[in-house]
């Protein structure tokens, strides 16, 4: 059974905003509606014109921006919408993002003008997914059914940025400072700014 909503609320004596991330778990890369979750999206928040942007900034003020994403990965991944907004709209906000979110699967289904804006917008936009070196070894990487992981993952990654370099001197300082680093056994390093107190290993990253 589906799990009850929960909130969670980390205090900041006279904060001017509240920083609002509702979201839940949704639905992996492999998932069959992963076309129509993406025009979904734009309509519902992926886009400056969707529905919870206009709610929130257009219709109330309350922000400078709110948006919508899914994270996919390999299992299901979550739904967030994240925003800004000044606290005292805090509790009205998060009630009109609920209301946004339920209302696209209920009473107020995507209507044709938004789907064809939708449309447009990734259309266009599609361009734009493959600027970068890490974004097309991303794509790389997810070809068709092909999903890379693991060391076969960071093979196509770190090839496609070498790949990308220019000359051969920066392509082959690149390499050698890799080979140095797994040679050498470096691991990175994470800071945790937090409560000592806290048990990290029973911190649960997967709820909301």
């Amino acid at each position: 059974a589906p799990r009850p909503a929960a909130v969670s609320l980390v205090h900041r004596e006279g904060a001017a905003q509240s920083e609002l991330r509702i979201g839940r778990v949704a639905a992996s890369r492999a998932t069959p509606d992963y076309a129509a979750l993406a025009v979904l999206n734009t309509a519902l928040g992926g886009a400056f014109v969707s529905r919870i942007n206009l709610k929130l900034r257009e219709q109330k003020g309350f922000t400078y921006g709110a948006r919508s994403a899914f994270d996919y990965r390999r299992q299901p991944g979550p739904f967030v919408v994240q925003t800004s907004v000044q606290t005292s709209a805090t509790a009205e906000a998060i009630a009109d993002v609920i209301d946004e979110v339920q209302a696209m699967g209920a009473n107020r289904p995507i209507t044709p003008v938004e789907l064809a804006r939708a449309h447009a917008a990734l259309t266009r936009g599609y361009p734009r997914n493959f600027e970068t070196a890490d974004q097309i070894a991303r794509a790389v990487a997810q070809i068709g059914r092909l999903r890379f992981t693991g060391f076969l993952a960071w093979l196509v990654w770190g090839l496609i940025h070498v790949a990308f370099l220019i000359g051969f001197r920066n392509r082959a300082l690149v390499l050698y400072s890799w080979f140095w680093n797994w040679l050498l056994n470096a691991r990175d390093a994470r800071l945790i700014t937090g409560d000592a107190r806290v048990d990290i290993e029973r911190a649960s990253p997967g709820r909301f």
